[in-house]
């Protein structure tokens, strides 16, 4: 299992197409993380909401591509299979056996952009 975190809110799938759920640089530290995932690796996606909660979206994985972003970077674009949905409060998130692994011991988002499992 791979956990991305996506704090900055990004829209994958209305820049690179359906079921685009993350992207990574193709340079620097980022180029070294999540490489070669398997097909059917499960993904789990935290994206903070305006009102302060969490919401994790689940995925299996399908395949990776280099994409250009609404900015002209290239980058590797993550697609899979969306199967289910959760939104929780953060401290909800921070108690959850899976969910608690987005966040430091200050309840803030860790800096990772992808943790595995």
């Amino acid at each position: 299992m791979h956990l991305f975190n996506n704090c900055h809110n990004r829209q994958h799938a209305a820049m690179y197409g359906t079921g685009a759920f993350y992207d990574l640089n193709t340079t620097g530290f980022q180029s070294t993380l999540a490489n070669n995932l398997p097909v059917e690796e499960i993904c789990v996606v935290a994206s903070r909401e305006r009102t302060g909660e969490i919401t994790f979206d689940w995925y299996k994985f399908s395949r990776e591509t280099v994409k250009r972003d609404k900015t002209g970077t290239p980058c590797r674009a993550f697609f899979g299979n969306h199967f289910k949905t959760e939104t929780l409060s953060r401290g909800d998130a921070r108690r959850d056996g899976i969910y608690s692994r987005f966040f430091d011991i200050n309840g803030n988002f860790k800096r990772h952009s992808v943790l595995h499992v």
